[in-house]
């Protein structure tokens, strides 16, 4: 039996959840289908690439941003708004994540962009300078 690979059942998985209501079957059976394949350890794989296509076809990004303490509403619509900007996209999946090692400022990472104005890095950037 041939292997599929992890982006044919992410789209498959995409294009059935488009069309359907009954997600809850949809996903029963997917797994089912994978256990019978003995490819359950796609899964993480599968996720990633679903993520990828949902994301593109709903015109979406998913980001993150590391602060030393929670944001505001209003902060967190700023970033949103200047990724979407960035971006070109319509929607912005933000996740918040507090690391106290910052000491202030935040990181935005997003795709393959990093934007760095945590105090932790200027700091570092001016060692290196001192050298």
């Amino acid at each position: 039996m041939k292997k599929i690979k992890a982006k044919i059942y992410a789209q498959v998985l995409y294009q059935l959840s488009c069309e359907t209501d009954d997600l809850d079957s949809v996903l029963a059976n997917f797994v089912k289908l994978l256990v019978s394949r003995n490819q359950l350890s796609l899964i993480n794989e599968i996720i990633n690439d679903f993520k990828q296509i949902y994301n593109k076809n709903e015109n979406q990004v998913d980001a993150q941003v590391v602060t030393p303490f929670a944001l505001d509403k209003n902060t967190k619509h700023l970033i949103e708004d200047l990724i979407r900007q960035m971006n070109t996209v319509k929607k912005v999946e933000l996740t918040e994540i507090i690391d106290k090692e910052l000491i202030g400022g935040l990181v935005v990472n997003f795709d393959d962009t990093r934007i760095d104005t945590s105090i932790k890095k200027q700091l570092s950037l001016l060692k290196n300078n001192i050298k």
